[in-house]
């Protein structure tokens, strides 16, 4: 393990690429303890089979915030709270095959979550300062969730500032004003008012100091460190790989198939074709450019084949040219499934999860599912109330739980050698 705890020394492996939050975390246990415990049970302590128990605490932690989020989002959204529905999409989320999976290893993606939802959370119920707290903590598990947690305060501020903007006894909805009629609004309140609305800016967007501070550290860390990766920066440098969206939106469509397919959102997808024929056509040559011009493999990703990606990317991908082009009218289908999946969140909602989509996939030169948990599951919590019946909850948790146990058995019990490491097993993952 890139961490090795005991009295005397701490130590940190410099290709690690990613925070040190899930062993500060697991030291915060460590160390009080070593106080007190014998040398022998610290040893215990510090085997990665005991540190992986962290991540067994963190799974009941994630149940308990993200049913909680799922209630707080219904009713936001107009929809009586169901105690057992929340918790049973907490578990389908909790299930989430990557997500599983990786938990079930000495991964940072499950805290990562949690502290992301958490964050999230709080800022639904206005407690600024502490939502800055656990964004600062998820920070320490992933450097990209700064996107998130300036993806959240946003939301906040937009909602303050939409409020504060309607004019009285307008009964439309104060949280779906759209960013354009916000900004027209503003922008005719400067013009009538300069004074009175640069003081409402400062009103509506001062609460959210905690936030902007954390912003700014995040900047000064960035200009200290010379870059946002930490350890082996070789291996990690951006790219404009603009696909990485369609591969999320593949990604997303794919695992979210329960509750996609239904008759409903099948015949909005046929009025779409219908109605706009053109704009999907060039929605898919415009795809086929992109995938032209910003496809991109990586060292890993062509070399380390015990990754499920590897499989994908030289059986499809690499078999033919032509083939990574074929996707295109799939990737087109699968965005308008999960635009669609969302379609009752505010026009804001919609805007900012995009971009926040866009900041955190399309660096990345490296095609990694764990990339694509924050924003997938994010999501997931935002699909439409109609569209998570109790059948289609059970069947999403069919479908992870099956998947959960073809990935688990394949890593457990089809090892595998390299010919340059003999005798070391190597296991298949996601």
């Amino acid at each position: 393990m890139p961490l090795l705890a005991d009295r005397r020394r701490l130590s940190w492996n410099p290709l690690i690429t990613t925070p040190p939050g899930l062993y500060l975390a697991s030291l915060a246990i460590i160390l009080p303890a070593s106080l007190l415990a014998s040398d022998q049970l610290v040893v215990w302590m510090c085997d990665v089979r005991a540190l992986r128990l962290l991540n067994s605490l963190a799974l009941a932690l994630a149940v308990i915030v993200i049913a909680r989020l799922q209630q707080r989002l219904w009713i936001l959204n107009g929809f009586r709270p169901e105690s057992a529905k929340a918790a049973a999409v907490a578990i389908n989320v909790v299930t989430f095959p990557v997500l599983f999976f990786t938990s079930t290893l000495y991964y940072t993606d499950l805290l990562s979550l949690v502290a992301v939802l958490l964050s999230l959370d709080m800022l639904k119920r206005q407690a600024v300062k502490s939502a800055a707290v656990v964004a600062a903590f998820s920070l320490l598990m992933r450097q990209t969730n700064i996107i998130w947690a300036a993806f959240g305060v946003g939301l906040l501020v937009h909602e303050r500032l939409a409020i504060a903007l309607r004019k009285k006894g307008d009964k439309g909805n104060k949280r779906d004003m759209s960013p354009w009629e916000l900004l027209w609004t503003l922008w005719e309140s400067f013009r009538a008012r300069p004074k009175s609305t640069v003081l409402l800016l400062v009103n509506c967007v001062w609460p959210a100091w905690p936030f902007i501070l954390l912003g700014m550290c995040g900047v000064g860390f960035v200009l200290w460190n010379g870059g946002i990766v930490l350890g082996d920066r070789t291996a990690h440098t951006a790219v404009f790989h603009a696909p990485q969206l369609f591969y999320f939106f593949a990604f997303s469509a794919l695992f979210a198939c329960p509750l996609l397919l239904n008759a409903t959102l099948i015949r909005q997808i046929l009025v779409h074709l219908r109605s706009h024929p053109l704009r999907l056509t060039l929605s898919a040559v415009s795809a086929v450019a992109v995938i032209h011009l910003f496809t991109y493999d990586h060292p890993y990703l062509l070399s380390d084949n015990r990754h499920y990606t590897f499989y994908i990317w030289r059986r499809w991908f690499m078999r033919h040219w032509s083939l990574k082009f074929v996707a295109a009218p799939a990737y087109v289908l699968a965005a308008l499934a999960v635009a669609i999946g969302v379609r009752k969140q505010s026009a804001v909602w919609r805007m900012g999860f995009l971009l926040a989509t866009i900041a955190v996939t399309v660096p990345n030169r490296l095609l990694e599912f764990r990339y694509f948990l924050i924003p997938y599951l994010i999501w997931r919590l935002h699909v439409d109330r109609q569209l998570q019946s109790w059948p289609r909850l059970a069947l999403e948790f069919f479908l992870h739980v099956s998947i959960n146990c073809v990935t688990l058995w394949m890593f457990l019990y089809r090892p595998f050698e390299w010919a340059h490491e003999p005798g070391a097993l190597q296991r298949f993952m996601w």
